[in-house]
């Protein structure tokens, strides 16, 4: 089975920009009691989408008693998380210093059960209702990235049912995602770099770079990614040692290899540029091999 990529992920949101059931980007599933499938809980949430300066998307999501504003691009996502205050059909969030939602949801008809595919899973369909959201909702990204203000905005309140999905859906079993070839992490001060890698040295490579910022009361990811093609990627023998030649927004040479000791590391000067920080370093003495 393919890993369900982050190009995919996106892909998929861009396609059903009117309706998106799934409210979460790179969702992982509940388990299941069954070999080779999992269980999607019942849950309901708020949603509108508005676009961004400079060709983001800029989706607003509200679930429970969390909000999180979704950012992304034909190559990187950025989701900030912040607690939220929801009664009914209002909900209110501060995202620290970049943005505020304070909005009301007012229904333009009733529920209606969703046509989105629903894919390997089986259950009962997803109920949407059309509406309008009146407020005020702001957010300004780090160094200007991006951003996006609105009073009034169409978007949807959304009621999903258990679900049970196999095949490429599930991730148990028989039908378990994909193994990285890589995975090296570094953590230091609440943040966490991270780069995987899946595929194979001849179809090509799944490069994903992953910043994950956690504060009190907002946490946030982003997420940048390329497909390196054949020949990007150079593995030793026995797999001891690997080379990695990337593609925007990537840029440098990393290398995988064994010290004197016996021990792993990853090194060299690979570095992604993320919305919003700049140019990172994913590659050198800080970083962990976590999986390989």
């Amino acid at each position: 089975m393919k890993v369900l990529s982050v190009t995919a992920l996106v892909v998929g949101i861009c396609l059903v920009l009117g309706i998106v059931i799934n409210p979460a980007i790179g969702e992982t599933f509940a388990g299941g009691d069954r070999p080779g499938y999992t269980v999607q809980p019942k849950r309901n949430w708020l949603s509108f989408h508005l676009p961004g300066k400079r060709g983001y998307l800029v989706r607003v999501v509200a679930e429970a008693k969390m909000a999180r504003i979704e950012v992304l691009n034909g190559n990187a996502v950025v989701v900030y998380e912040a607690p939220a205050e929801r009664s009914k059909n209002k909900v209110s969030a501060q995202f620290g210093s970049l943005g505020r939602l304070a909005m009301r949801f007012k229904p333009l008809g009733p529920f209606v059960k969703s046509t989105e595919p629903q894919g390997d899973c089986r259950g009962r369909r997803a109920q949407v209702q059309r509406g309008i959201f009146e407020g005020r909702f702001r957010w300004h990204g780090e160094k200007d990235f991006s951003a996006a203000m609105t009073h009034k905005v169409a978007g949807l309140s959304v009621k999903s049912f258990r679900e049970v999905c196999s095949g490429e859906t599930a991730a148990i079993g028989k039908d378990e995602m994909e193994k990285p070839l890589l995975i090296a992490r570094s953590q230091s001060f609440g943040k966490v770099r991270e780069v995987e890698a899946y595929g194979s040295p001849d179809e090509g490579i799944e490069l994903i770079g992953r910043l994950v910022e956690r504060r009190v009361r907002l946490s946030t990811e982003r997420t940048v990614f390329s497909f390196v093609k054949e020949g990007g990627l150079q593995v030793g023998s026995e797999g001891k040692q690997m080379s990695l030649s990337p593609v925007d927004p990537f840029h440098g040479f990393a290398e995988l290899y064994v010290d004197l000791n016996g021990e792993k590391r990853w090194r060299g000067n690979l570095k992604a540029k993320f919305p919003g920080r700049g140019y990172l370093s994913l590659a050198g003495s800080g970083f962990a091999i976590v999986s390989e």
